[in-house]
C-alpha cells in the first residue's frame, strides 16, 4: 500500500471516551482528506 502525504490520513475510533475506558463499537478507521474533519459512522465523533 502507498502513502502519499496530500491523500490526507487514516485514523481509528473505537467510541472510547478520553480516558479509554468505554468502548461503544467495533474499531473502524477513517481516511480524512488534508485539512478537514470527518464524523464517525459509528458514534458520530468528530476526527481530524
Amino acid at each position: 500500500m502507498s502513502h502519499d502525504a496530500d491523500s490526507g490520513k487514516v485514523v481509528a475510533c473505537s467510541g472510547a471516551d478520553d480516558k479509554g475506558l468505554f468502548f461503544g463499537h467495533p474499531q473502524v478507521y477513517v481516511k480524512i482528506p488534508p485539512g478537514e474533519s470527518v464524523p464517525c459512522p459509528y458514534c458520530g465523533k468528530i476526527l481530524s
